[in-house]
């Protein structure tokens, strides 16, 4: 399998990581219908979710959506998993950016096509961020989704990776699927996961 070199791409062009809570901090009051950006640590109890774990006893005290998902994967909980995941989808498909410029906005304005911006969020605000830049310059940096996104489509037939929003494949005509939302944390592979891997390699996902 072929082997990811970090160290070429951060030599390629400048990188800039978000997380979750660079994504709360530029939104603290939710999107422009208030919904809130959840960060790791509060996301079961900021989607309105935990719910769903009522009936299930945890030996992990951590309140760490990746943590729980690790535990729940680990002692095969798969249809609870399922249902957490259609559970962040909708949550997360209902989002839209404000109407006002935002941190997203000026980030993507400020940085050029040989740039990078690493995303861990699964929200659709940046690629809709990305989408109203557009219309002012096509001078716009690669996006990589470490987490997958709502908001991205691939078709692993055509390694192709687009907006979801687009529908279908501009190579083969088939549907796009959403990526993957949540992974085990000890099982967390870059190198074999073929969203990650092609969108690391090519720098070329949008």
């Amino acid at each position: 399998m072929e082997q990811i070199d970090f160290e070429k791409l951060k030599r390629k062009a400048p990188f800039v990581y978000l997380g979750s809570r660079g994504n709360k901090s530029d939104y603290p009051l939710g999107d422009i219908n208030g919904l809130k950006s959840p960060v790791l640590e509060d996301f079961l109890a900021t989607t309105g979710l935990s719910n769903m774990l009522k009936d299930v006893v945890l030996r992990t005290t951590s309140k760490n959506i990746e943590d729980i998902y690790s535990e729940l994967y680990e002692t095969n909980h798969f249809e609870l998993i399922e249902e957490i995941e259609k559970g962040i989808i909708s949550y997360y498909s209902k989002m839209q950016i404000p109407t006002k410029p935002t941190l997203y906005d000026y980030l993507i304005l400020f940085l050029r096509s040989k740039d990078c911006i690493e995303t861990f969020n699964w929200d659709p605000l940046l690629l809709q961020a990305y989408n109203r830049v557009n219309r002012i310059t096509k001078n716009l940096p690669q996006l990589i989704f470490l987490h997958g996104s709502v908001a991205v489509g691939l078709r692993k037939n055509c390694m192709r990776y687009k907006p979801l929003q687009n529908g279908t494949c501009s190579k083969c005509g088939e549907h796009l699927a959403m990526s993957k939302l949540l992974y085990p944390v000890k099982d967390k592979d870059y190198q074999s996961d073929i969203f990650i891997r092609h969108s690391l390699s090519d720098l070329n996902i949008i």
